[in-house]
């Protein structure tokens, strides 16, 4: 793994003030993402959440026909992840539909930049939002 030394920040993260940015970037690792790789799984411990750069991301929801339902693509506007918040276990799946790189955010670290930088936990709760919004336009199509 790469560090984040060489910062080079995906869109959603670049909506964060610069010294918001400075305050998460030592939890950031930047990681390159294989296609078919899975992220976490539903009803699985979530260890990290993902920003991604130029990996393509969908997460899933396991239907009980062995099929999945894609409730939304992420590319850089993006986290896999927000749909853990107050909880570590992951209600869907995320794979990687493109590989690429992405931010990989330890869950710890997660947990406490979201109590540590108010600019960081508005921005995730609003991808949050967006997510179940996406997952709602799913399910009722």
């Amino acid at each position: 793994m790469t560090s984040a030394s060489a910062f080079c920040t995906p869109s959603l993260l670049d909506c964060l003030p610069s010294n918001d940015r400075d305050r998460i970037r030592p939890a950031l690792q930047l990681v390159t993402l294989a296609e078919g790789q899975d992220l976490y799984r539903a009803g699985q411990a979530v260890h990290s959440v993902y920003f991604p750069v130029t990996a393509l991301v969908e997460e899933v929801l396991p239907q009980p026909d062995g099929g999945a339902l894609v409730l939304r693509r992420l590319a850089a506007q993006a986290m896999a992840g927000s749909c853990v918040l107050g909880d570590a276990q992951a209600t869907r799946t995320a794979r990687v539909c493109g590989a690429g790189q992405a931010y990989k955010m330890e869950y710890p670290d997660f947990v406490r930049a979201l109590d540590e930088v108010p600019a960081f936990r508005e921005l995730v709760m609003q991808d949050a939002a967006a997510a179940l919004l996406d997952s709602n336009r799913q399910r009722e199509s």
